[in-house]
């Protein structure tokens, strides 16, 4: 324990909460490591990938409804209380999908399910860090998101190995139940985290500036928006994220075009999917072990930054070259390697040294809606070079990345400026140009 605490400096008082949420994070991203071979094996061995793209266009709808119930609720029932409230949801709706989920689903059971698997990751994802900043300082943030990070990286190899391993045998159902287990769990440790982060003298504790709630109105969804139009920070951290989305995308296309020549069988594909996707979240536990507990605690998140879209740029450039499955396999493990580890913990701590409000409503706004819409646009692109050639599409995401790292340096910048009045100017931050 000793050697622990040494290695990511963890210290007297922030043991307990960090392991707490260290399970929060890795339970989360077990579950979304699930669904997501699940539901993308499924849906591409029945539609192909062009028709993912019209799934994807729909998510745009889905995540601005889930932009204004989460924003609502927030406003309604603080975080705490949302974080319960989400549990019981998605416990209802894995065990509805449990009991209709087959290997050959009809068509609306099939794209709900695809709908379902993202709307699981836009809302839980957001809603931990958001939560995870509220009771953190940007000083703990330094030394604390590299150790919490890799309890998801280890959730998501976790659940990309049970799925290579149970689904060509056992199909959805067993792993469905296994998500529902693991909802329950993360209702438990965020119950611990919240009883510790409210003891008096608690080394992770709440502001008492920042815990309000507000009473709900009409336009109380568009909080957030209102929150990133008038900060340069929060713009530079929409930027950040929409054009992470948007070259994302691009790469999602790209493998999904030549996997769906290449795989036959919506098993098979499911299979495929998780022994990649176990290969990227491999490669993202060794980058947050390195990279983010280095790198990220000594540079802050500006350097942290840089690291994806210099990788998307040597994928990008491989898969021009060479558009076969092997190349498009490569981009993932290029995005999801290091999104998942370096570029989301680097990315998430610019919301620390930020309100509370900010970092529920305007994360809101941004990591739900923004970037939806940045998926939207980047799927009408896609669709435009279906004819064209799916290759031809790199040459956009090499130029996407330049104006990305540009962005990524001055948001760091502006990070080390604000992270040193920490507590006292994130009631103030949102209100500054």
């Amino acid at each position: 324990m000793k050697k622990l605490l040494q290695l990511f400096d963890i210290r007297l008082g922030e043991l307990k909460p960090a392991l707490f949420m260290f399970g929060l994070f890795f339970s989360i991203i077990a579950v979304f490591q699930i669904l997501k071979p699940l539901k993308k094996g499924l849906f591409i061995s029945h539609f192909g990938a062009e028709q993912e793209l019209i799934a994807k266009g729909i998510n745009i709808d889905v995540a601005f409804t889930a932009m204004i119930g989460f924003t609502y609720l927030y406003n309604w029932l603080g975080g705490r209380r949302l974080v319960r409230f989400l549990c019981g949801f998605f416990s209802l709706s894995l065990l509805i999908f449990f009991a209709v989920l087959t290997d050959a689903p009809t068509g609306f059971i099939n794209y709900a399910f695809y709908l379902f698997g993202d709307l699981w990751s836009t809302v839980w994802v957001a809603t931990f860090w958001a939560f995870l900043n509220e009771i953190s300082t940007s000083e703990q943030s330094a030394r604390l998101y590299g150790f919490i990070g890799t309890g998801g990286l280890l959730g998501g190899i976790v659940g990309s190995a049970l799925v290579s391993g149970a689904v060509e045998a056992y199909s959805s159902a067993p792993l469905i139940l296994l998500c529902l287990a693991l909802t329950v769990a993360i209702l438990f440790f965020a119950w611990q985290i919240d009883c510790l982060a409210r003891r008096a003298g608690a080394a992770m504790a709440y502001g008492e500036h920042r815990v309000r709630l507000e009473k709900v109105r009409a336009l109380s969804a568009l909080d957030g928006a209102r929150m990133v139009l008038r900060s340069r920070y929060l713009i530079s951290i929409l930027a950040i994220l929409a054009l992470y989305e948007f070259c994302s995308q691009i790469l999602d296309f790209q493998f999904s075009s030549v996997l769906a020549k290449a795989v036959v069988g919506g098993r098979n594909a499911q299979a495929y999917l998780a022994r990649l996707y176990l290969a990227t979240n491999i490669l993202a536990f060794a980058s947050q072990m390195i990279l983010t507990t280095v790198l990220v605690k000594r540079s802050g998140p500006g350097a942290g930054l840089i690291v994806l879209p210099a990788a998307m740029c040597f994928a990008s450039g491989a898969f021009w070259l060479e558009p076969s499955l092997l190349m498009g396999s490569l981009l993932i493990v290029a995005d999801n390697g290091l999104n998942y580890s370096i570029n989301q913990t680097s990315r998430e701590m610019l919301f620390v040294p930020t309100s509370s409000d900010a970092q529920y409503k305007a994360r809101a706004f941004t990591n739900m809606f923004v970037q939806r819409l940045a998926k939207g646009a980047a799927t009408l692109v896609s669709a435009a070079f279906i004819l064209i050639g799916v290759r031809w599409l790199s040459p956009i995401t090499l130029g996407i990345t330049v104006a990305w790292i540009c962005i990524a340096v001055v948001a760091g910048r502006s990070f080390r400026k604000l992270a040193g009045s920490d507590r006292p100017a994130r009631s103030e931050l949102v209100a500054q140009g």
